[in-house]
């Protein structure tokens, strides 16, 4: 293998190489990976190294399908671990990964579309993130972050409920914050500590930060005709960070490792519930109630 040939990157604190015939073409097609770029040459336990290889085959027995960030995805189960075809919406071509059982080993193919083959490495990379650090109490979650003093505060909720309008209203009525991720930051717990991280996803609000904020609470957001927030007991809280999380429920070993690290969250987090309208009287109540207890 040729060092000169990898494209090394470190997100929250989890390090992965892509190798590739073409490293300068991996790093234009992932621009948002760049301030996650990790130059340092020795790597004692990397995360994974995905290879960038000619044309695959979807093999094996079909087990699942899902609809994820506009593509559909099939898994298949492989004597080797895994196999997984990915077809972007609005478009006819399947894109497969091969991934060993413990995702440490992946394979790619792409085509010579850059925008397209930007978008499948983009999210073959994510995929393989998320099932790779779940055993490691490391959490790619859904929700938009705004940090503020150090502190990460994480609102979560479907797809439409506002959390990227919640943090807007936070920057614009809460002095001293920043946004951390609009759409995919990890969440991790560390020698006890719980943290979040910035990742090079950020769904459509171009936010790559390679940053991190002590988690100071969860906020789960419904829309409502008035605001109001509540605390919630673990077992609520527990329910709450599951639905937020990627799973992989049909891989005992990483359900096991995703169900452990949301236990331990959701006993030592606070965890709110915000039924609000998307005004700054919502932000601020919010703001009060999570900085205050």
């Amino acid at each position: 293998m040729k060092e000169q040939n990898k494209v090394t990157y470190q997100v929250a604190k989890h390090i992965f190489s892509i190798l590739s015939d073409h490293p300068a073409v991996v790093r234009t097609l992932l621009p948002s990976y760049e301030p996650f770029l990790f130059t340092e040459t020795a790597v004692k336990e990397p995360l994974f190294l995905l290879e960038i290889v000619g044309n695959l085959s979807v093999e094996g027995t079909k087990i699942h399908q899902f609809s994820w960030d506009d593509a559909q995805i099939a898994i298949y189960t492989t004597d080797y671990g895994y196999c997984f075809g990915l077809i972007p919406h609005n478009c006819t071509d399947l894109f497969v990964l091969q991934a060993t059982h413990d995702f440490s080993s992946l394979k790619v193919s792409l085509q010579s579309d850059s925008r397209v083959d930007s978008f499948v490495l983009n999210n073959f990379i994510m995929l393989a993130y998320a099932f790779a650090t779940a055993s490691k109490a490391t959490i790619l979650m859904h929700a938009s972050v705004i940090k503020r003093k150090n502190q990460g505060y994480l609102f979560l909720g479907v797809s439409g409920t506002g959390k990227s309008t919640h943090s807007q209203l936070w920057l614009d009525t809460i002095p001293q914050t920043a946004l951390l991720n609009d759409d995919n930051p990890v969440v991790r717990i560390i020698e006890g500590k719980k943290i979040v991280f910035g990742t090079p996803w950020s769904g459509k609000t171009p936010c790559y930060k390679n940053e991190s904020a002590s988690i100071a609470a969860f906020v789960e957001l419904q829309q409502a005709p008035s605001n109001q927030i509540t605390s919630l007991e673990p077992l609520e809280a527990y329910v709450v960070l599951l639905a937020s999380s990627s799973l992989m429920k049909w891989d005992q070993r990483i359900s096991d490792g995703l169900m452990q690290t949301l236990s331990d969250l959701s006993m030592s987090v606070p965890v709110y519930n915000l039924n609000c309208l998307p005004d700054k009287a919502a932000a601020k109540l919010c703001f009060a109630r999570v900085t205050h207890g």
